[in-house]
């Protein structure tokens, strides 16, 4: 994962680091399980939900996606 970071920087790629994102959830966004995501619907706007890891990963997805278009369509100016 590193070295797949390190190149997305290198090259200026666009790079989900879902991983990253995460960190500072309680228990990294993980249930009890230590497997399943935290679950909360996607109200981006309120930070209770923001603080579960289901809504953070569709939002950092959407932020990626839209770097992508901007860049491809030229809009990234």
């Amino acid at each position: 994962n590193e070295t797949i970071a390190q190149l997305a920087i290198e090259y200026d790629i666009p790079l989900l680091n879902y991983w990253r994102a995460v960190q500072n959830l309680p228990d990294k966004g993980l249930q009890e399980d230590g497997v399943h995501l935290t679950w909360s619907r996607n109200f981006f706007n309120d930070p209770n939900t923001m603080s579960r890891a289901w809504p953070v990963r569709n939002l950092t997805a959407l932020q990626t996606l839209d770097v992508v278009w901007r860049n491809a369509t030229g809009q990234n100016q």
